[in-house]
């Protein structure tokens, strides 16, 4: 009776936490801002039902993503908002498969909690409905790898077809790939598992390898298509030549720094300050994951939990390796980081679930502290530069470790009295703070030094407890703070407008005119893909990605090209977007051109916008 009242609880627990997060991502379909990046991969699917191919007609990203997106299209209508569904449901999909990990290395308790640590990562809610290729490729390489921790001939071959079918929506499936092959030779080559497991894990890779380039192969050569994204070597061939120094060119780092100023100009912030935010929003799965790596808490001795707990461990390695050299080639976007967090979550989540259990306080104390810590974080968060702000906040960790480790002993019989003194301190944190008190003068050698003392104080507080205990209320301790730290940083630097420069109701209102001013089979010259996409008109050149199709070209063939092209073919309408200026612009031929030509629209509020429509119509 005790176990069916127990699994009826988790099974509430997933319902719960699926229907919030269904709930918030739903919400989050119409209002999330629209980035530049949503219009180019939606265009790619979109000419995918006009009869195209890509690779073949049109330049686009891996051939499987923008067939799983043109299938949606087909279904859904061409509209940005079954784009954003795909989004959806394969993030929620992905929370599925991280509760089933998280479960295997730390029993039942481990799932729901893994399930919420992943929807509601501050990283996760920004782009649980974003259209790009994360969601589909987690989901893809969480699948494999959890179909190899049976070790058996078969469920290797299927984990090499779903880490081919990854690569074929994102390359860094390939970095999944290395990590399953990485841990057949460390830990399965004395057994003969190298050959007997990694045999049909590259079998099946290989497979649909094959059938790619069969199907590719009736428009492409063989060796067009050796040298292209179609086939996996290239991509190894492309980084080793990037670090000898003669795959990057000058004109690829050029293009990065201008994409810097345009979102600059746009009122984004700098790639800088993206590495930062988007550390605080995974910050919450890299604290429990290290701590619960650190004690081990959650890990069962069972082969297959210590299997699981391997290739997690060495698939964040391997990712880490290849978006080091992503990073090298093209700069830092937040989206790098989405890979790790599914990874971050089984572990944490199976660490937490063991805590709660070893723990011997009641929540209380926890709640005690989490309110006391979200009061200091928001009296202090919005004074503080970037990088004191993570300083300072150090003493509200060792704070937080200070009450929880404390709890048992110093509150056990007094939980009312601690709460109201936490409450009383949270308000006159407030007051203190609406009275313009200059709280920004601590200096980060006072908080470190305050922070310092007070885990001493927590040390040897917690001689008197037992090392599980510790070890449980510290990693409660560190989420707590990770969780309020990160959930305050997406309210002040995030938003949904995060890495986003267009909102909805910009953009409906800038495709309407698009509508009335144009003809359904008139092109549309502009940066951001999303309006011509919406609009259903074809994009100026037909490219889908203007910003990055021309990065190796040089500027006086680019230049006399395009200028050609455009006046031979004039687009129906022009939409600067700032990318525009910036790819378009380097024909200073088509900018004399589009001096002449009439604005109808300008919009400066949020970014510029502005319609321009050919002298004569």
């Amino acid at each position: 009776m005790g176990e069916q009242k127990q699994n009826y609880s988790y099974w509430a627990a997933y319902g719960a936490i699926f229907s919030i997060a269904i709930a918030l991502y739903v919400w989050l379909i119409p209002h999330r801002w629209i980035s530049p990046d949503e219009g180019a991969h939606l265009m790619s699917a979109k000419r995918i039902l006009f009869g195209e191919v890509p690779f073949v007609d049109y330049g686009s990203r891996q051939p499987l993503y923008c067939y799983i997106h043109a299938l949606f299209q087909a279904v859904l209508g061409q509209t940005l908002t079954s784009g954003r569904i795909v989004s959806m449901l394969f993030t929620l999909t992905t929370a599925i498969l991280v509760s089933r990990a998280a479960r295997m290395i730390g029993g039942p308790p481990a799932g729901p909690v893994a399930a919420g640590l992943f929807l509601f990562s501050s990283l996760t809610v920004h782009y649980s409905t974003a259209v790009q290729t994360q969601p589909i490729v987690m989901c893809l390489t969480l699948a494999a790898v959890l179909a190899a921790t049976s070790a058996t001939s078969r469920t290797y071959l299927a984990a090499g077809v779903l880490l081919a079918c990854g690569f074929y929506v994102r390359e860094s499936a390939l970095a999944v790939a290395l990590a399953l092959m990485i841990y057949l030779i460390v830990f399965e080559r004395k057994r003969g598992g190298v050959l007997r497991l990694g045999g049909p894990l590259v079998c099946g890779f290989l497979a649909i390898v094959v059938l790619v380039f069969a199907y590719f192969g009736r428009w492409l050569s063989f060796e067009a298509m050796w040298h292209n994204r179609l086939n996996p070597i290239a991509l190894g061939l492309e980084a080793v030549e990037g670090f000898l120094g003669a795959a990057l060119s000058q004109t690829t780092q050029d293009v990065s720094a201008a994409g810097t100023e345009v979102i600059e100009t746009l009122g984004r912030p700098s790639s800088g300050l993206y590495l930062a935010v988007t550390f605080k929003m995974i910050m919450p799965l890299i604290l429990v994951a290290a701590v619960t790596a650190i004690t081990r808490l959650g890990i069962k001795t069972g082969e297959t939990s210590k299997r699981v707990l391997r290739m997690l461990l060495i698939s964040i390695m391997t990712l880490a390796a290849f978006y080091g050299y992503w990073m090298y080639a093209r700069g830092f976007f937040p989206g790098y980081a989405r890979e790790f967090e599914p990874l971050l979550a089984i572990i944490g989540g199976a660490g937490l679930a063991a805590a709660g259990r070893q723990c011997s306080f009641g929540w209380l104390h926890a709640g005690v502290a989490a309110i006391l810590l979200a009061g200091g974080v928001l009296t202090i968060s919005d004074r503080m530069p970037v990088w004191i702000e993570s300083l300072t906040l150090a003493g509200g960790a060792a704070f937080i470790m200070l009450v929880l480790l404390a709890a048992p002993f110093a509150m056990r019989r007094h939980g009312t009295i601690s709460l109201v003194l936490g409450t009383g301190l949270l308000l006159l944190l407030f007051a203190l703070r609406r009275a313009g008190a200059p709280l920004s003068g601590i200096s980060p050698a006072q908080t470190l030094l305050v922070g310092l003392a007070l885990f001493i104080m927590a040390t040897v507080l917690s001689l008197y407890a037992a090392r599980e205990a510790i070890a449980g209320r510290m990693l409660v301790g560190v989420t707590l703070f990770g969780l309020i730290f990160s959930a305050n940083t997406t309210m002040t630097k995030g938003g949904v407008s995060y890495q986003a420069p267009w909102h909805p109701d910009l953009v409906r209102e800038v495709v309407e005119i698009i509508k009335a001013q144009t003809e359904p089979d008139e092109e549309v010259m502009s940066g951001g893909m999303i309006w011509s996409y919406a609009a259903g008109r074809m994009p100026f050149l037909r490219l889908n990605h203007p910003l990055g199709s021309f990065r190796e070209e040089v500027d006086g063939e680019w230049a006399d090209f395009t200028y050609d092209y455009f006046r031979n073919n004039p687009p129906g309408a022009v939409v600067l977007d700032d990318f525009t200026q910036m790819v378009f612009y380097k024909s200073s031929a088509i900018q004399a051109e589009l001096e002449s030509w009439r604005t109808i629209y300008q919009h400066d509020e949020d970014s510029p916008v502005t319609i321009l429509l050919p002298p004569i119509r």
